[in-house]
């Protein structure tokens, strides 16, 4: 495609869609966690991804934290788009960003994802990037348990080819359709998936960052993980809960046995009263 004698060269654009106005957690994708806002761990797992060649931040232009996202995105070398259309339309915001940095395919994280795994948001491209003619007409995603998928809430991406993003834009009317740029692809039976692996198949578990609980549990595990490992993947998550959750098992049948005993001896005391 040639514009004013410029060849531009489509590419693979990651689009972080972020605002500081959330109603449950205001302000949340600039939470500290182990020492640095929430987004900056974002974008740094994004960063790991091999098959994305450009990562943007996605905001509407008045945000009240412009200068601090500014901040956390200068810090990890990436752009920032502000977005000067309405705040709740993200269809727009999506499709503006993807074409002011020639997008030929989107990747869309939420920014209220902190453990994305980034080997996993590159299976869901390379899948999209394999697909027919048909992958312009599909939402490609393991954003959560989809079709029964078996994924984390909150790991991986949707994938949009630019086609579809327009076509998006052409057929989201009203506001909720507007807001949420996959609603109108599961409605019409639009969107494909791929099988999570086995040893990370936790349908059950988010990761995802929406209320306060949802923070502290998400912090609880970079508390524990990142020192060590600032890489630290999936199945290090997953080992670190089973473990929780074993030592809690084995605290909780401890603590039961002093009450255990206690009650077998007064069993044990009235068979010999009654004899």
């Amino acid at each position: 495609m040639r514009s004013g004698g410029r060849q531009k060269i489509k590419k693979k654009v990651c689009i972080i869609q972020s605002r500081s106005g959330s109603t449950r957690l205001p302000g949340k994708i600039l939470l500290p966690i182990c020492g640095k806002p929430m987004l900056w761990h974002l974008i740094e797992r994004v960063k790991r991804c091999k098959l994305i060649e450009q990562i943007v931040v996605a905001i509407p232009l008045h945000d009240e934290s412009y200068r601090s996202i500014y901040k956390v995105t200068d810090e990890c070398g990436i752009n920032l788009f502000p977005y000067r259309g309405k705040t709740a339309d993200l269809v727009s915001r999506h499709l503006a960003a993807a074409k002011k940095f020639d997008a030929d395919t989107i990747i869309r994280i939420p920014g209220d994802n902190p453990l994305i795994e980034s080997s996993e948001v590159d299976r869901i491209i390379e899948y999209q990037g394999h697909g027919t003619t048909n992958k312009f007409k599909f939402l490609y995603s393991n954003i959560q348990n989809i079709h029964d998928s078996g994924y984390p809430d909150g790991i991986g991406a949707e994938v949009y080819s630019m086609e579809l993003l327009k076509w998006i834009d052409d057929n989201a009317k009203d506001k909720e359709h507007r807001e949420h740029p996959h609603k109108i692809c599961y409605e019409k039976d639009m969107v494909k998936t791929i099988p999570c692996p086995d040893d990370i198949r936790r349908p059950d578990l988010r990761l995802d960052v929406n209320i306060q609980k949802d923070y502290e549990f998400v912090s609880s595990i970079y508390e524990a993980l990142y020192p060590g490992n600032y890489e630290f993947g999936i199945r290090d998550i997953i080992a670190f809960l089973d473990k929780v959750k074993s030592d809690k098992a084995l605290a909780a049948k401890l603590s039961a046995k002093p009450f255990y005993k206690e009650n077998v001896l007064n069993e044990l005391f009235n068979k010999v009263i009654k004899k």
